[in-house]
C-alpha cells in the first residue's frame, strides 16, 4: 500500500523532505538555545572580552543555519 511517502525524494518536496527539514529546524533551534546559554555563562563567569567573539560567531552561524533551513522548508511548502 502506497501512502505517498515515496512520491517525492528528499529534494522534491515529498513527505520525507518535510520530515528532514523539520528535524533540521528543530536541531538548529536547540543549538540556538545552547549558544544563548553559553553566552549567558560567559557573561556570568566574567570571561575575557576576547572570548566574546567566539560566542558571537557561534550565534551568527547558528542563526544562518536556522534561516537557511527555514527557507528550505518554506520552499517545499510553496512547491507543494
Amino acid at each position: 500500500m502506497d501512502l505517498g511517502l515515496w512520491d517525492g525524494g528528499l529534494w522534491d518536496g515529498g513527505v520525507w523532505s518535510f520530515v528532514v527539514s523539520g528535524v533540521a529546524v528543530a536541531a538548529a533551534s536547540f543549538f540556538l538555545l545552547v549558544d544563548f546559554e553559553a553566552a549567558n555563562r560567559f557573561l556570568r563567569s566574567g570571561a575575557s572580552y576576547r572570548w566574546a567573539w567566539y560566542v558571537a560567531f557561534a550565534l551568527v552561524m547558528t542563526l544562518v543555519w536556522l534561516y537557511l533551513e527555514l527557507l528550505r522548508l518554506l520552499s517545499y511548502v510553496t512547491w507543494w
